[in-house]
């Protein structure tokens, strides 16, 4: 932020191998009342993200579930780590 406009950034890279050059157009402070839109959109969008991993990555599909009734079902699937899940079926049984 020290660059004055019209002034052109040295190449930085990420860790993943992508190169980035910056160029000032212009620099200018705004209110708290102009920002206030930007800023909730961007804590929205970051508690969104955070409340979704949630429900990503240790998805398990169970037959259990899926399958009509009569005919077998295949056994649990594992999760990343090579443990096996419980299909969901047979959790509400554990716990009651």
């Amino acid at each position: 932020m020290d660059m004055k406009p019209g002034e052109v950034s040295e190449v930085f890279s990420d860790p993943g191998g992508a190169h980035f050059i910056y160029k000032m157009i212009s620099k200018q402070t705004l209110t708290l009342e102009e920002a206030k839109t930007e800023i909730r959109t961007a804590i929205s969008s970051q508690r969104y993200r955070d409340s979704m991993k949630g429900f990503q990555g240790e998805v398990v599909f169970s037959d259990a579930y899926f399958n009509p009734p009569g005919k077998p079902a295949t056994p649990p699937q594992r999760n990343r780590t090579g443990k096996r899940k419980t299909p969901p079926a047979q959790q509400r049984e554990n716990h009651d």
